[in-house]
């Protein structure tokens, strides 16, 4: 018989039923959004697999393979072309990275009758994503305006 008084054993791997984001999602979302949706897309699909553990690892692998990339934009010359490229880029490594480190447990969801989210709701993910970071990108241009009167960074 268990003490009621004792509090529950932490634990790393918590079984959570729900809906996972597919590959496909992933890449809509990256596309809308940028790598970042994604980013965020398989964070939230380790935390319902119950990997809390990994979630927040590749939570902190990426950010910094999206701050890689944005350091990389910064450096390409403006162009509708470039832009389109680069688009088409983050949507590869999106692909790659859900098929490489999720496929496999997305398709082992479904096939014990797990649910997947709508790639509706996997583009709206995209768009809240794309939306925040222009909003953070705003805010940041007008702190550094505000605080250096507008000089441009040397």
């Amino acid at each position: 018989m268990s003490d009621p008084y004792q509090p529950p054993a932490p634990q790393h791997h918590q079984r959570r039923d729900g809906s996972l984001y597919s590959v496909q999602g992933v890449v809509i979302a990256s596309v809308l959004g940028s790598l970042a949706a994604a980013v965020i897309m398989l964070y939230l699909n380790y935390r319902t697999m119950g990997n809390v553990a990994l979630a927040q690892r590749w939570a902190l692998w990426g950010a910094v393979i999206y701050v890689v990339l944005m350091l990389i934009a910064t450096l390409l010359p403006n162009s509708t072309n470039l832009a389109l490229a680069y688009t088409v880029l983050q949507a590869i490594v999106a692909y790659f990275l859900a098929s490489q480190l999720q496929g496999a447990a997305i398709a082992y969801h479904t096939s014990q009758g797990g649910s997947l989210h709508s790639n509706l709701r996997a583009a709206g993910v995209g768009v809240l994503t794309g939306v925040l970071l222009l909003f953070l990108l705003l805010f940041s241009a007008t702190l550094w305006t505000v605080f250096t009167g507008g000089a441009a960074p040397a």
